[in-house]
């Protein structure tokens, strides 16, 4: 009896042993891989490492693994990120190719309109996320959706509507990431366009900046801003209804000594 129990035991390992294999297998042929070291890539912004593991997808057969299309919206994120827009596009053409089997349809469209607005291709940006407002109302992601498309509005020089869009995305969602990133800065009095001279992190020396340079120009004032989760204090000269006025008066003071950018 004992024996018997010996011999089966040992048969029941066997097969999980053979049963994990072919699923190993399986795996391999189907293309499918594991995603947790893709996306730790990504957080590390680990570009050669990233690249690597995408390079191992065979973007040429037909994908059906939701993993798969996962790691082609890792692969557009990061790459708009970095602003390499080629290899972004060819992400999100792979995404587009398969929209129909995504189960993560308004993060692909959303990744869409990141791209967009990084490449400064403002009007496709405004309308993508015009059109992601209608078609997933629902989606978890609308806070930021929002907040992206006030700041394209504003870039736009569409200023009253940009105001309008982060008015509703506080009274929608007055406890969000962004709301919160509203309180800490100032891109809502934003309503014309600057030049900015120079950025500080600390308001102390922008402060300092704007005391030593006020004598010789009288037109300077300090924006709040927030990029990548830090607050800027940027020093902006001039105020501008239209952006191809900004650009004249950054020629101006490009002129007098002092290298601008215009803002937004």
């Amino acid at each position: 009896m004992r024996k018997f129990k010996f011999e089966k035991l040992v048969f029941i390992i066997c097969l999980m042993l053979c049963l994990s294999s072919c699923a190993t297998l399986q795996s391999k042929k189907t293309g499918d891989f594991e995603l947790k070291p893709i996306v730790s890539a990504y957080f590390k912004n680990n570009e050669k490492e990233f690249t690597k593991l995408l390079g191992q997808i065979n973007t040429n057969k037909k994908i059906r693994e939701q993993s798969t299309l996962r790691a082609f919206y890792y692969g557009a994120l990061f790459y708009t990120n970095n602003h390499d827009f080629e290899k972004a596009a060819l992400y999100l053409k792979l995404l587009d190719k398969n929209f129909r089997r995504l189960k993560f349809k308004d993060e692909a469209a959303f990744a869409q309109c990141e791209f967009f607005y990084e490449k400064n291709n403002l009007k496709d940006a405004i309308n993508g996320l015009n059109d992601f407002r209608k078609k997933y109302s629902e989606s978890s992601l609308m806070s930021s959706v929002m907040y992206l498309h006030a700041m394209a509005l504003q870039k736009n020089g569409q200023f009253s509507d940009a105001q309008k869009v982060f008015a509703e995305l506080r009274k929608r969602f007055p406890l969000s990431f962004e709301a919160d990133e509203l309180e800490k800065c100032d891109l809502e009095t934003v309503t014309t366009f600057g030049v900015q001279i120079a950025s500080y992190f600390d308001c102390d020396n922008a402060r300092s900046f704007l005391d030593q340079t006020k004598p010789s120009r009288d037109d300077l004032h300090i924006l709040r801003t927030l990029k990548d989760n830090a607050v800027y204090y940027r020093v902006i000269s001039g105020s501008f209804e239209k952006r191809s006025d900004a650009l004249k008066h950054a020629d101006t003071l490009k002129n007098a000594g002092y290298d601008g950018t215009v803002y937004p």
